[in-house]
């Protein structure tokens, strides 16, 4: 409650492996973790983004939005909002699965 119903956790961050990072082990536990409790709506309005399934989160991370919002870019509104900036492990996690092709695996 005190976190806005936002679904964020606090947990102690083990060592960050960033390598052969795949969606369902490693980006969809995030997405789940610290973004569902505002975009889980799988009919978002224009100014919404759902972020409930592969497809929803494909579509922001492959037109830049996902990593502008969570690196807190200009011009991009900072994510999760209202919250704490993800860490840069997750960060980091994120941005190379995109890298990587962004791939359903």
């Amino acid at each position: 409650i005190m976190q806005g119903a936002q679904n964020l956790t606090c947990e102690n961050q083990g060592p960050c492996d960033t390598l052969l990072v795949s969606y369902s082990a490693d980006v969809q536990p995030i997405i789940q973790m610290k973004c569902l409790g505002c975009h889980t709506s799988p009919t978002p309005t224009n100014l919404q983004v759902s972020l409930a399934d592969y497809n929803g989160v494909n579509a922001v991370a492959s037109n830049g939005r996902l990593l502008g919002a969570i690196k807190h870019l200009p011009g991009y509104t900072p994510m999760p909002n209202g919250g704490p900036k993800l860490t840069d492990c997750e960060i980091s996690i994120i941005s190379n699965w995109i890298s990587e092709g962004i791939l359903n695996n």
